[in-house]
């Protein structure tokens, strides 16, 4: 995904584990990121009005729901993590 993603320049912010901080795996990725000091299954992606909700345990589900009104509210709830995130 990172490489479709940087080849198109989208530009993304990315809360994630404060486990994470130091796996290799996402310093391949150009995103912003922030992290945050939580262990949850589930994590979710916003892109315009589509909001891909991703649960990580097991076989990953992504669930993908496209309706303005929801990706707005998902906007609003992860800004609010992200001003209180780690750099």
């Amino acid at each position: 995904i990172f490489p479709r993603r940087n080849r198109l320049r989208l530009k993304t912010k990315k809360l994630m584990n404060l486990e994470a901080k130091n796996e290799k795996f996402w310093k391949a990725d150009k995103s912003e990121i922030r992290f945050i000091p939580t262990n949850a299954l589930t994590s979710y992606e916003i892109l315009g009005d589509v909001v891909i909700i991703q649960i990580l345990q097991g076989d990953t589900i992504h669930l993908v729901i496209k309706d303005k009104q929801v990706a707005d509210d998902f906007k609003k709830q992860f800004m609010l993590l992200w001003k209180n995130a780690k750099f």
